[in-house]
């Protein structure tokens, strides 16, 4: 991800896991652009993109319990909770992200 005006590196996102059961979305956006929106419209232009190019009926977005920002990108977009998981370095809550309810 790049800003538009500037071409200043702001983060990375992608779909990953696209021919399994369990399609996911990830980000990670650099610390001196949290605050701007910028993961928000990364995510939601992804899940846009899986829905009605690739014809997802669902993604999943796992995101570190603690990470409020990224947890609130889920809720706004209609995740749900479905799971909690121990990862090596924290636990994570595992967002399902419905077509009928983005």
């Amino acid at each position: 991800m790049r800003d538009q005006s500037s071409r200043e590196f702001i983060g990375l996102c992608g779909l990953h896991r696209l021919k399994s059961e369990a399609p996911t979305v990830g980000i990670w956006v650099k610390e001196q652009q949290h605050g701007h929106k910028f993961g928000r419209e990364a995510v939601e232009s992804l899940i846009t993109f899986a829905f009605a190019e690739l014809r997802l009926e669902q993604i999943y977005y796992p995101v570190a319990e603690e990470n409020w920002a990224s947890r609130k990108i889920a809720e706004t977009l209609g995740g749900k909770i479905i799971k909690q998981l121990a990862q090596r370095k924290y636990m994570a809550v595992i967002y399902e992200i419905s077509r009928y309810s983005a």
